[in-house]
């Protein structure tokens, strides 16, 4: 049986994989604290209905608490102490419902983080490690994009955090709800429209 002209184009439209590179920078709460994160993923779609990649986040600042540290064992600390937590996963996301510019989506994030708090050495001026610490990674949200151009879309979320740890101290500060928003750089599209000028997006008609 010799297929149809609008069955070929929807095989070939499901084969296509995509390289994904975009921004995915989110706020969310650290030790009660209102923190951005700045987080960048990197990875591919398939089919037009599944992503896989890998996550790269970290805190912008710092969380400083303010306590006192014994000035016998940290003779050149002050009252100052910066709490950074920063962490790397894989992702999956399912698209499930798309048009030519929206498109909404669930991820899901499963990684590990590192803690670090740290104090101010005064005579060094420079931070010093006070304790270091790691832990287990899960985050799940829902998403909405808006392609504002072929190759640039813009996104944002809601979701939730939760860290596991031995630490039980830890876990309650850093399980917490996150608001995320993107900035996609549809890094094929690009070079597609670069190189293959001849190209034709079905999606984008």
């Amino acid at each position: 049986m010799i297929a149809s002209a609008q069955e070929s184009d929807t095989l070939a439209k499901e084969k296509k994989v995509k390289f994904l590179f975009g921004l995915d920078a989110n706020r969310s709460f650290v030790l009660k604290n209102r923190t951005k994160f700045w987080g960048l993923r990197i990875g591919v779609q398939v089919k037009d209905r599944h992503k896989f990649g890998l996550g790269l986040y970290g805190m912008q600042d710092p969380v400083i608490l303010e306590q006192k540290l014994n000035k016998d064992k940290y003779p050149n600390s002050n009252d100052s102490l910066f709490f950074n937590f920063r962490y790397n996963s894989l992702f999956y996301e399912y698209i499930w419902y798309k048009t030519k510019r929206w498109e909404m989506s669930t991820p899901f994030h499963l990684g590990g983080g590192d803690v670090n708090l740290s104090y101010r050495d005064t005579l060094m001026n420079v931070n010093k490690p006070l304790f270091m610490g790691n832990a287990s990674i899960f985050v799940t949200s829902g998403a909405v994009q808006y392609k504002l151009t072929r190759w640039f879309a813009l996104g944002a979320g809601v979701g939730y955090r939760f860290v596991f740890s031995r630490d039980e101290n830890l876990m309650k500060g850093l399980n917490a709800p996150i608001y995320v928003y993107r900035a996609k750089l549809l890094v094929g599209e690009l070079y597609r429209m670069w190189f293959k000028k001849n190209y034709h997006d079905p999606d984008w008609d």
